[in-house]
């Protein structure tokens, strides 16, 4: 069941209307300056996140992993990151846990990005149905240099599958 959720979440960014809305940046107008008096190649982007160097302050996350297009999409979005010298964060790793097969669906991102700053990924509720010990093996797989959690209740509240406990997540 897991890995057709995982396939659905894809399916339903490619084919679907998945766009939130408005992101607040509709406020703000940018003043035209045809001289702008500035050296676009002195403009230095580049920045240092839990001692990683970046090329430019951007990471890119994701929701693919656990499913066998998972690992095509991640391999994708691995190799862009490395070429950009950019961070990635993978799918939720749940998947894994469950199936220790769906792995390569997720290391693949290390492979293809040996320098790019990886963040591996479960959800807050999974805190509660798994050891330390289990959650530390998620940022072993991928050779992760940081750990997600996110919290998902409004996206499970509306899946027909999704886990809507969370009680007890902060204890």
């Amino acid at each position: 069941m897991i890995q057709k959720r995982k396939a659905d979440h894809v399916d339903i960014c490619i084919n679907e209307q998945v766009e939130a809305g408005l992101t607040g940046l509709d406020d703000f107008r940018l003043m035209h300056r045809a001289i702008p008096e500035i050296d676009r190649d002195a403009i230095n982007l580049s920045t240092k996140f839990l001692k990683h160097d970046f090329a430019l302050p951007f990471i890119v996350t994701a929701i693919t992993g656990g499913y066998s297009e998972g690992k095509k999409i991640n391999a994708n979005i691995a190799q862009a990151c490395e070429s950009l010298g950019i961070g990635m964060g993978v799918g939720s790793q749940r998947a894994a846990l469950e199936d220790s097969k769906l792995a390569k669906t997720y290391t693949i991102a290390r492979q293809k990005a040996p320098d790019a700053f990886l963040i591996s990924n479960i959800g807050a509720v999974q805190l509660r149905e798994y050891s330390l010990k289990e959650i530390s093996t998620l940022i072993d797989m991928i050779d992760a240099d940081a750990l997600a959690i996110h919290f998902n209740a409004l996206q499970e509240a509306v899946q027909p599958e999704g886990v809507t406990n969370f009680t007890g997540v902060f204890s």
